[in-house]
């Protein structure tokens, strides 16, 4: 069994010439991983981001979970986050990687995203991306 945990602290001000414009964003982020003895691993984070610009604030809290099951040279990955402010943002995701042999590597990946903003529905979406990648080094 192994664990880690990590806690990610970043602050970051900008100041214009003019005075306009200028921004302060602070990030935090607390991430836990757990590994198994069996091939499992589990990844969990949470975090919050609060961006100022002149005189309005935003903050946005995330969760992402994931889980990694590996068999064999082969791994697999299921996950989802969710980033909520006054938007909220959704994501959905599974990728299966591994060997071709000794010719290449290969990733499928497929990933599901939605948007739902309340004030601006035009920019609402749903997204599905599906990623195919075949690799060789040499």
């Amino acid at each position: 069994f192994v664990s880690s945990s990590n806690l990610s602290l970043v602050y970051q001000e900008g100041k214009t010439k003019g005075g306009f414009g200028s921004y302060v964003a602070r990030n935090m982020t607390f991430s836990q991983f757990l590994s198994f003895a069996f091939p499992l691993s589990i990844t969990l984070a949470v975090g919050s981001s609060i961006a100022s610009i002149e005189a309005s604030s935003t903050t946005v809290i995330t969760t992402d979970l994931s889980a990694s099951y590996s068999f064999g040279a082969w791994n697999a990955t299921l996950g989802g986050g969710l980033a909520r402010d006054a938007v909220v943002r959704n994501t959905v995701f599974a990728s299966v990687s591994g060997p071709l042999g000794n010719i290449a590597g290969l990733t499928c990946a497929l990933e599901r995203s939605s948007v739902d903003d309340p004030l601006y529905s035009s920019t609402n979406f749903d997204e599905t991306v599906l990623r195919v990648t075949l690799s060789r080094s040499w």
